[in-house]
């Protein structure tokens, strides 16, 4: 059990690193500076403290090497066909709209005020 959410963790790091990794190029190509040095610093914090993890044993981490492999491509893979950062924000504003638009929303609204 406990090399299977080893491995997991893997996997999940792996995806998250991929993710945010795609997250700096876009926003790199958009000139928002600052926000891709933000990105950066939290990517290579996850970035050397996976390789301290996997360096830690390589002749038995095959298993962890191959799970980060594939949370990687899978990060960069939904990252680039779904969760750009200008497509969270416009569903974003559309879930905000869709909210605020229904009576629930507005009968609360009114009655706070």
């Amino acid at each position: 059990m406990q090399h299977l959410l080893s491995l997991s963790s893997y996997l999940f790091v792996g995806f998250i690193e991929m993710f945010l990794i795609t997250q700096r190029t876009a926003l790199i190509s958009r000139k928002k500076n600052k926000a891709a040095a933000g990105v950066v610093f939290i990517e290579n914090f996850i970035a050397f403290f996976i390789i301290w993890q996997l360096a830690k044993d390589v002749t038995n981490n095959i298993p962890g090497f191959i799970a980060y492999t594939i949370g990687s491509c899978s990060g960069t893979v939904l990252d680039i066909e779904n969760f750009t950062y200008d497509k969270i924000l416009r569903k974003a504003k559309r879930l905000k709209k869709q909210i605020l638009s229904t009576k629930t929303a507005k009968f609360f609204i009114e009655a706070t005020s």
